[in-house]
């Protein structure tokens, strides 16, 4: 489809660039033309003018018009002449809208390429969003279906059994509602513009998102050690707090239980580098190219950790981070933790 789309669009600009080409050649083919006859006039008359002077009829006698006839001789070789520069004018002229029209041929289609380049990466992000999606609901749908089903057969039914199922479907309902918050958010940071942006204190981002992630340090006994956090960023408050919760919740679901999570702050010249340290089992060399990439999970954690989740937290943290002109990145080894750094412009 964007291959013929991108012919068409190159046809279009040549048929654009030919129409200028004409108007432009017409027009210095005119002017060439005209400054070539006025020259050919003027040394003519120089010419007439001198065999005036060479049979000696003087000057001051000659009408100031030239009025009196030119020799047919010297029509004929003034004609031939501008003739031929006509021919010459024009040749050039077509040799030069060739040139141009061969490398503008080219010129367009690179240029048509660029221009349906955003589209059709829009468009295949579009594909994958509604393919990985529509992946992630077949699941739990597939399982709400099969167990309405299963328990519909049974003759035997019981309202123990009954309440058994309710509870399987709620746990399914749930993880479907949990998928379409964090499509509404990864779709949020894509689109909608943030509020004007505030200065606030490292120290203060790192308190509000450890009262969110509380409970899950409770739960699998992990330490949260903070150090030097010093520096204030510029960012919509809400969003880096959601981005700093992301980050931490993600540290602990993938770290065994009793183990430590540090986060601490780097400033150097004008930028404030956040960084979470965690423990874990860390990120396959050939997952971190796509780590960040939606419904996305490294081989490692699915084999150690039955945690629940569809790949989609680390995809939302970095549109966070680009909404807040902040980037993120992160460096990983298997078996020895792994480390998410954001880097905020620094505010003094």
């Amino acid at each position: 489809m964007f291959r013929s789309a991108r012919l068409k669009l190159t046809v279009f600009y040549l048929a654009i660039l030919v129409w200028i080409c004409l108007l432009f050649s017409m027009l210095v083919y005119r002017s060439a033309t005209d400054e070539l006859q006025r020259s050919l006039h003027t040394q003519t008359m120089r010419y007439f003018a001198m065999q005036r002077l060479r049979i000696d009829v003087p000057l001051q006698d000659t009408p100031s018009t030239f009025s009196v006839p030119l020799p047919s001789s010297i029509e004929t070789v003034e004609e031939n002449i501008f003739s031929q520069g006509k021919q010459r004018i024009a040749v050039g002229l077509l040799i030069i809208d060739v040139a141009i029209l061969f490398l503008a041929g080219a010129a367009s289609y690179f240029l048509a390429g660029k221009t349906l380049k955003p589209i059709e990466e829009m468009l295949d992000e579009q594909k994958r969003f509604i393919a990985d999606a529509s992946h992630e609901l077949r699941t739990p749908l597939t399982a709400l279906k099969t167990e309405i089903e299963v328990t519909l057969r049974d003759k035997n039914l019981t309202l123990l059994d009954a309440k058994h199922l309710l509870s399987s479907n709620l746990e399914e309902v749930e993880k479907l509602e949990h998928l379409s918050q964090h499509l509404l958010q990864l779709e949020k940071y894509h689109k909608e513009e943030l509020s004007p942006p505030q200065k606030m204190s490292v120290e203060e981002v790192f308190e509000a998102a450890k009262k969110k992630i509380f409970p899950q340090l409770q739960k699998k006994r992990i330490t949260l050690r903070a150090e030097h956090l010093e520096g204030v960023v510029m960012g919509q408050p809400t969003s880096i707090i959601e981005l700093i919760t992301i980050l931490l919740d993600n540290a602990i679901k993938y770290s065994p239980a009793k183990t430590t999570i540090e986060i601490q702050t780097i400033c150097i010249k004008k930028n404030v580098k956040l960084a979470v340290h965690d423990q874990g089992y860390g990120i396959a060399p050939q997952d971190l190219p796509y780590i960040f990439n939606r419904f996305y999970r490294a081989s490692t954690s699915r084999q150690k950790e039955n945690e629940n989740g569809y790949g989609l937290g680390l995809s939302i943290a970095k549109r966070i981070a680009q909404a807040n002109n902040a980037s993120i990145s992160v460096e990983s080894a298997l078996g020895k933790g792994s480390c998410f750094t954001v880097t905020f412009p620094r505010v003094r």
